[in-house]
């Protein structure tokens, strides 16, 4: 009953925000395996010029290569054993917020997004990694 309680909702989300799945699911794939470069893609232009980054001590608005760079250095140094992200809301303008747990071969990190689609695109609009207290 659950499942499909789960799977109206998801429907109904689906339809009324638009939300790719598919684009959903390659971008936690891509934070699952680390792959800063492909992730740094969706942080397009077409839904800002930059985006809000934080990772540990860093924080602040960065543009694709920039945030690409930034990336990389928290992979190469946090090796990504294991990653569960969830839905966490949405807002009317079609915004989407998502939380979980990022555990790497040496800390446990809260990981957060936030992403709109435009048309059939997803973009990233926040992308947050803190330690886990």
């Amino acid at each position: 009953m659950k499942l499909k309680t789960f799977l109206i909702i998801n429907l109904l989300i689906t339809s009324v925000t638009g939300f790719s799945a598919t684009g959903k699911d390659n971008l936690d794939s891509l934070i699952k395996k680390g792959n800063q470069k492909l992730i740094a893609k969706y942080f397009s232009d077409k839904f800002a010029s930059t985006v809000h980054l934080i990772l540990l001590d860093k924080d602040g608005q960065y543009n694709e290569q920039e945030a690409a760079i930034v990336l990389e250095d928290f992979f190469y140094s946090h090796y990504v054993l294991s990653c569960t992200i969830h839905p966490n809301g949405g807002s009317n303008n079609g915004t989407q917020f998502f939380k979980g747990t990022l555990e790497t071969s040496d800390e446990k990190f809260v990981i957060s997004y936030t992403h709109r689609s435009i048309g059939n695109q997803l973009g990233i609009t926040g992308f947050k990694i803190e330690l886990k207290t």
